[in-house]
């Protein structure tokens, strides 16, 4: 990694520290994995699908 990819990650860390929306919603996500309010990919993937195909 070269200083300005550094740099530029640190820019973007920063940039989503200071945002209040943003970390709340992360925060958020975070107390539903610890509960267990979470979906496996292929739960996912499945429900696109069907979605996919209801408004076809």
């Amino acid at each position: 990694m070269t200083a300005q990819e550094e740099r530029e990650g640190l820019h973007e860390t920063l940039e989503i520290l200071v945002d209040a929306e943003l970390m709340s919603a992360i925060l958020a996500a975070r107390e539903e994995i610890a509960r267990g309010e979470v979906h496996t990919t292929d739960e996912v993937l499945t429900a696109f699908r069907e979605r996919g195909q209801r408004s076809a």
